[in-house]
């Protein structure tokens, strides 16, 4: 077994990330790749195997992302589907504001 991410970045200055939810492994042409969330940050992350091990490879940031994430390569690139699940308020209440995303990484 090996380690892909072992949640030990620091992204909110308060110890440790939970990283691995909604993790799916993609096996492509070029590489193998590890698509997860990390549930700390609310971010999503995307994981290259190498020789020596796992490195991140790219994360997305903008806001709670990564939920569902799940990836397949086509035409030399990968597509990472994953949800943004939030709400924002108006007229002073919850309102949910989700969205389906498709992020196309090009290795």
């Amino acid at each position: 077994s090996s380690f892909i991410d072992k949640g030990l970045t620091d992204p909110m200055l308060d110890g440790p990330s939970w990283v691995g939810a909604d993790a799916a492994l993609a096996f492509t042409s070029f590489g193998n790749w590890a698509v997860y969330q990390n549930s700390t940050a609310s971010d999503l992350r995307l994981s290259k195997q190498e020789q020596s091990g796992w490195s991140l490879a790219r994360e997305w940031t903008e806001g709670a992302v990564g939920f569902f994430a799940d990836a397949a390569e086509m035409n030399g690139k990968l597509y990472i589907a994953h949800a943004l699940i939030r709400a924002r308020i108006v007229d002073g209440k919850p309102v949910a504001d989700n969205q389906l995303r498709l992020e196309v990484f090009t290795p």
